[in-house]
Order: structure tokens, then sequence, then C-alpha cells
């Protein structure tokens, strides 16, 4: 007699981030420039993919003297320092007046490398762009590039093959990936229960755990090694951070999460993941701070990244500047701050 048949289901899904990242490039027929010279937009992140950071690279002239003078060129870039590859498929285009996509191209390219890019050194050529095509590609001339992006990090150890013999498992399993353990973790901060250690900002107080903060940040596991007094009262003082910024920096630590960030929060988080060697956090920080540059939070985002020597920062502001040079010299902290400041 056969033994009764038994049914195992697995399924597996590949998580899968996507974004639509829109760039304008202003007065774009003055930009005259030799082969090979580069404009580089603002870093944006792709859905809640922190650590990993994208922006686009656009050749007014060409990138290459033998193969592309005189096009247009443009590649999507991975900016970051995470180690993990990412496979991407985007789609590059130029948008008209309209909003109508043209010159439209499709990628898919593997980026297993921290820093690198793929796209097309031949978008269209650059005098059709200033003649035919002015009217429709450069209202105002304001070429306007945009990037649908869909990425998902590539990771080795992701399984869903069985192993050993299930005589005596039910007539039906389902398995299926989950991110309990991350969910689990997150679960953990702000829980007094198991707790050993607690956070004062304010009038907050916030339930944590050594092992993790240790774990997380140098500079907390040598506060909590020795005999300080954070050591010896089991409450770390932090009066002199928002508490709003304490509770994200906490959330960032247990979970990799910031929820939702405005320039001014992500700037003094900023701050605090560099008090505390919170190099990811950083990143994190940078890539949104970078990506919502205004002619009202420029100046002092270029101060921010001249105080800590970050040259991201600083140059991603600049170039802002540097784009709308006539209204950002209008500005009170232009006038007030920056031009005390002529070395900047």
């Amino acid at each position: 007699m056969f033994a009764k048949r038994r049914e195992i289901q697995a399924r597996t899904r590949i998580p899968v981030e996507t974004c639509h990242f829109k760039w304008s490039v202003e007065n774009f027929s003055f930009y005259v420039c030799k082969v090979g010279t580069e404009l580089k937009s603002p870093i944006f992140m792709c859905g809640s993919s922190f650590l990993t950071s994208w922006n686009l690279k656009l050749y007014p002239n060409g990138s290459d003297k033998d193969e592309s003078e005189g096009k247009v060129g443009i590649y999507l870039t991975r900016t970051s320092t995470d180690k993990s590859a990412h496979f991407a498929a985007f789609r590059l285009s130029f948008l008209s007046v309209n909003q109508e996509k043209h010159c439209a191209g499709d990628f898919e390219y593997l980026f297993d490398k921290p820093v690198s890019g793929f796209g097309s050194n031949n978008f269209i050529d650059r005098n059709l762009l200033l003649g035919a095509k002015r009217t429709l590609l450069l209202p105002n001339d304001v070429l306007t590039i945009s990037c649908e992006l869909k990425t998902s990090r590539v990771n080795d150890d992701l399984s869903s093959e069985g192993r050993g013999q299930y005589s005596n498992l039910p007539e039906e399993i389902k398995f299926s990936n989950s991110y309990s353990l991350a969910k689990d973790l997150r679960a953990l901060f702000d829980n007094e229960l198991y707790s050993d250690l607690t956070i004062k900002s304010g009038e907050e107080t916030f339930f944590v755990h050594r092992c993790i903060l240790s774990a997380r940040s140098s500079v907390f596991a040598n506060m909590l090694k020795h005999k300080m007094k954070e050591n010896l009262t089991n409450c770390l003082e932090i009066s002199d951070v928002d508490p709003v910024v304490v509770k994200k920096m906490a959330s960032f630590i247990y979970g990799e999460q910031v929820g939702n960030l405005t320039v001014e929060i992500a700037i003094e988080l900023y701050s605090t993941a560099e008090r505390y060697d919170l190099k990811d956090l950083k990143t994190v920080c940078v890539s949104f701070i970078t990506s919502h540059l205004t002619t009202d939070n420029v100046c002092d985002v270029l101060l921010l990244g001249d105080l800590h020597d970050d040259i991201e920062l600083a140059s991603a502001a600049k170039n802002f500047i540097y784009m709308n040079a006539s209204v950002v010299q209008e500005t009170e902290k232009w006038i007030y701050e920056i031009l005390d400041f002529p070395f900047l």
C-alpha cells in the first residue's frame, strides 16, 4: 500500500523597490563644455532602500571624444558605499513641455560595485536637441530627464530549497519568506520588557538595550564598557538633541528605519549620527538632504558639509547654488551667513 502523498508548497517573494526621479537642468543651451564633462543630479533613494543611493550623470557634449562627441549621454549611477549588489531595470527619457516621454531607452544592469553606472552615451545629437527638437524638449531652455527605476538587492543567501525528510509533517505545508527577525528587533525598541538602559531626551524616555547599542555604535560601546556615568546610572542623557531626532536615531539603530523626514530634521539627525558614529544613518541623511535641496535650505546644507568636511554634501550644495545662483544670492542666509565665509 502506497504512503499518502503530502503536498509541500513554498513561496519566495523578491523585494523590489520602485521610484520615478525627475531632474531639470536649467539654461541647458548655455552649458558649453568639453567632451567628457559631466553634470551630476542630486542624490535620490528608491523606495525604503535607505542604504543605497543613486544619481544621474549627464554628458552634454558626449562622454568620449572618439565615440560620442556632439552627443548627449545619460547614465544612472549608484553612489552609495553599500557593498551588496543590486539589479536594476530602468527607463531614461526626456520629458516634453507636456510631460510626454521622448528618446526613451530601457536598460537592465547588475550594479555589483559600490560606485558604478550604466546608460547611453548617445541619447540624442546635441545639435538636434538645440535645433529641431528645441521647442519640444527644451521649453524655456530647461531639459527635464526622467528616470523610472525598479531595483532589487541581490542576496546570495536567498533560498527556497527544502532539505531533509518531512515524514512527520502535516498534510500541507506552506513556507513564506518573511522579515520576522527585523520586525521583532524593531519591536524591542522602546519596550520596557527586557530593557536594561534608558535614553533621556527632554521630557521623553526611551527604553533600549546595551547589547544592541554597543553592536551598532562604537561610541555607545565605549561609553557602556567603561565606568562612566551612563553605565552606572543605567540612563543615557542626550539633552542637546530634539527628542524627535533621538527617537529616529534609535529607530534606525533597531530597524534601519527613520520614518518621515524634513530637511531640518535630517540635518540634525546627520549631526547626531556623526556624533555617535552611525555611518549608515549618515548615508541615509545625506541621500535625503541632497535630494530635497531648495533655495531656502541650500545654505544650511553648504555650512553643514563644510562643518563636517563632507565632500558629498558640500558638492551637492555648490552644484545647486551654481544652477540657481540668481535666486540663492538674494536670500538672507546667503547675504548674512555665506558671504562671511568666502573660502566656501
